[in-house]
């Protein structure tokens, strides 16, 4: 499962990058974050941190996850974007 998402933040904080790894580790499908061309594990705290560093209002950002429970962790997760 795939979702493509607009960022509508004004940033991400390492707070906020701590919840969504934090958030993403319940979930038992592989997840991950992509950002111009960098994947990384959504429940990787250094992953994610290395991608919110980049991360602008209006850039494009995709979700990943693939597991039994990844319509679930998608849908959980994209609150944290937009």
């Amino acid at each position: 499962m795939k979702k493509e998402l607009k960022f509508k933040k004004q940033g991400m904080t390492k707070n906020d990058a701590a919840a969504f790894s934090s958030a993403a580790a319940k979930f038992k499908s592989e997840i991950y974050l992509i950002h111009m061309n960098k994947k990384v594990n959504a429940k990787s705290l250094m992953g994610v941190l290395a991608v919110s560093l980049s991360l602008r209002p209006g850039d494009d950002i995709m979700l990943s996850a693939e597991g039994g429970d990844a319509e679930k962790a998608v849908a959980a997760l994209t609150g944290f974007f937009i």
